[in-house]
């Protein structure tokens, strides 16, 4: 079963860059740009450029806070209320993970950490004992 997202932030980022990138598309048009004039097509592209840039940005910026909202979960609540299908067992885990400065990773390894350590948790109960930061 697929986890649901039910925090604030994370929606509030993709719905952004969702809306930048859907801006950035619409920019991106070859026809509109053949027919304009020199300082349109410059303005244009400046504003595709632009459009795509903060797409990107907010994009990473979602991906980052769906990744710390998942490691700090169990920091706030006592039982999953953010990632509400997530094993009990993976959500202390992660939490445990956080407190072992995992907060100062790029999203990329703290992305892997998150899937090594559900990944360990799905595979056996030995890696319970295993510390979050040998999980990367």
């Amino acid at each position: 079963m697929p986890i649901r997202i039910t925090t604030s932030a994370t929606p509030l980022y993709m719905g952004a860059a969702r809306r930048f990138a859907r801006a950035a598309d619409a920019l991106d048009n070859r026809a509109k740009f053949d027919v304009e004039g020199e300082p349109l097509r410059t303005q244009r592209s400046h504003e595709l450029i632009e459009t795509a840039v903060a797409a990107v940005a907010l994009s990473h910026s979602a991906v980052e806070a769906v990744l710390n909202e998942l490691f700090e979960e169990r920091d706030h609540f006592d039982q999953a209320v953010w990632f509400k299908d997530l094993e009990p067992k993976t959500s202390l885990r992660l939490s445990q993970a956080w407190s072992d400065s995992i907060e100062k990773l790029n999203p990329i390894d703290k992305a892997k950490v998150a899937l090594a350590i559900a990944d360990c948790d799905r595979r056996s109960s030995r890696c319970a004992a295993q510390s979050a930061s040998d999980a990367w």
